[in-house]
């Protein structure tokens, strides 16, 4: 994670430019990025539900993002 958020910062010596921008030209999307220990929602699959009143969703703690994926 800290490598790609390395990446994702401007540089100076490149005139304020990401690496991935220098790269391929392409500007990044940042809005995913979320803070260390805030509030997260995990959904749980209807299968684990009892009935159509339980809650669809449970509250826990951000830890991490998943590997290979925006998804946390």
């Amino acid at each position: 994670m800290a490598v790609h958020i390395y990446n994702c910062q401007p540089i100076r010596r490149h005139s304020w430019k990401t690496l991935i921008m220098l790269w391929d030209g392409t500007i990044l999307d940042m809005s995913y990025f979320r803070t260390f220990e805030c509030k997260a929602y995990v959904h749980v699959h209807n299968d684990m539900r009892v009935n159509k009143l339980q809650p669809k969703a449970k509250v826990m703690i951000f830890v991490r993002y998943e590997s290979s994926t925006k998804r946390y």
